[in-house]
């Protein structure tokens, strides 16, 4: 069993302590820094603290999981660093090494970054769930790598570990890509559904669950293409065409968006004769 003090309970560092209680660690305590951050989520099972001073509850700690915001990450660990804490950090972005400002540095270090989107709904519905649901990406010291593999393996999620820098870089680009791009996917998607006077309230709900299931279907799956459909795999290019000529009476400036996911779409099809629909016609063309 490890002691650990959560260092920016916002809903990351909930979620994860929740996690970690149920796999038998003990929280001896969590920070933020106004009372109204610590006091803005459901009850915890662990001491609260905020504000300038460091909670001697900190000394206990044998882990130190920092989850605040990157920008803060650094400054932080430079305050709270103990020669007996291995530290983690909870970002996607940054290296292991930012936690090493302090004067009286960890012991270890690393990032341990879990590949999640944390809601209020998650804190509400099933936040120790979506941990174990989740990957963690982990990069770092060797001992502190160690020691985060089996926290996450304890709290039954699955980990990688990647060897530098650059490597981190490259994952969380992915990790931003399918979930931020995604969202922007989705507004697209829903400006179609608006044009067609379907509200956006209405229009993301019908998608919902065709997004969730086509997440499903990645989640089982050994390559996206794997899970394609649609008039793009099927080489249907008479569909396609007809949603560009829909887009361009109702929406014209949302012709581009919609070609690039065409193209986009191709390239795990590349032999699909719909790349015809993006082609002008010999009229077009004179």
């Amino acid at each position: 069993m490890s002691r650990i003090f959560l260092w920016g309970a916002g809903r990351c560092g909930r979620c994860l302590g929740l996690a970690l209680e149920h796999a038998g660690h003990q929280i001896v305590g969590s920070w933020n820094r106004t009372e109204a951050a610590a006091k803005s989520f459901a009850p915890v099972p662990w001491p609260i603290h905020w504000g300038a001073s460091i909670p001697e509850t900190l000394e206990e700690a044998d882990v130190v999981w920092v989850t605040v915001v990157d920008q803060a990450i650094a400054q932080e660990a430079a305050r709270i660093g103990r020669p007996h804490h291995i530290m983690l950090h909870a970002s996607g972005a940054l290296p292991a090494r930012v936690l090493r400002g302090s004067q009286t540095p960890p012991r270890s270090v690393a990032s341990c970054h879990p590949l999640q989107s944390f809601t209020p709904v998650t804190l509400a519905t099933d936040p120790i769930g979506q941990v174990q649901r989740s990957t963690f990406g982990i990069e770092g010291e060797p001992e502190a790598v160690q020691v985060a593999q089996g926290l996450v393996a304890d709290m039954r999620a699955n980990t990688f570990v990647v060897k530098d820098e650059t490597d981190k870089q490259l994952y969380h680009a992915a990790c931003c890509v399918a979930s931020n791009a995604m969202v922007a996917l989705a507004d697209l998607a829903v400006e179609l559904f608006a044009a067609s006077g379907v509200s956006r309230e209405d229009g993301l709900r019908a998608l919902a669950p065709l997004i969730q299931g086509t997440a499903d279907n990645l989640s089982q799956a050994a390559d996206p293409k794997d899970v394609l459909t649609g008039p793009v795999h099927r080489g249907d290019t008479a569909v396609i065409k007809e949603h560009l000529n829909a887009i361009k009476a109702r929406c014209p400036e949302l012709v581009s968006a919609y070609e690039q996911t065409v193209r986009d779409t191709l390239k795990l099809v590349p032999q699909s004769p719909a790349k015809n629909a993006l082609k002008p016609n010999e009229q077009q063309a004179d």
